[in-house]
């Protein structure tokens, strides 16, 4: 019974620590760092961050038309991208106002050891008024990367 009830968790630990966007998942490895695809219908680019050793620690989606430029959204893409991400992650925190005075909004949530983040810019002079961001991050891959740079800036003196 012990046995069983050991494997359920470490079973569960393992899909919530294994997060994934379009099938790229963070701690794995690959043989590129972007992606031109959509998520939740809309066209963009996946970027990953990636250790020395080609690891992935972040994943960042940036909607873009070409994989070059970034789109601007009109709020109700941003509603269904905001919507999808907190469904697919388990996200219950709400987008809140940046600054005073401003319409930028930003969530930002941990679990399980990966931070989450979603950033959406106003614009109020466009007629597409937003610049949206989302990204996920590994803490613990995130720490082993600033301990690559802090080695490198080392070895250069």
């Amino acid at each position: 019974m012990k046995t069983i009830v050991f494997l359920f968790f470490f079973t569960l630990s393992i899909n919530c620590l294994s997060q994934d966007l379009k099938g790229y998942s963070l701690g794995k490895k690959y043989n590129t760092d972007e992606i031109h695809t959509t998520v939740g219908g809309i066209p963009g680019l996946i970027q990953m961050g990636i250790l020395n050793d080609n690891t992935v620690y972040t994943i960042l989606f940036v909607p873009s038309e070409d994989g070059k430029h970034k789109k601007r959204l009109y709020s109700s893409e941003v509603d269904v991208l905001v919507n999808g991400f907190k469904k697919k992650f388990g996200l219950t925190k709400k987008l809140v106002v940046s600054k005073k005075y401003s319409k930028d909004k930003h969530l930002l949530q941990t679990i399980n050891g990966i931070q989450y983040f979603i950033s959406v810019k106003h614009n109020e002079y466009k007629d597409i008024p937003c610049d949206f961001v989302f990204s996920m991050t590994s803490l613990a891959l995130e720490k082993k990367k600033d301990e690559e740079k802090q080695s490198k800036a080392d070895n250069d003196f």
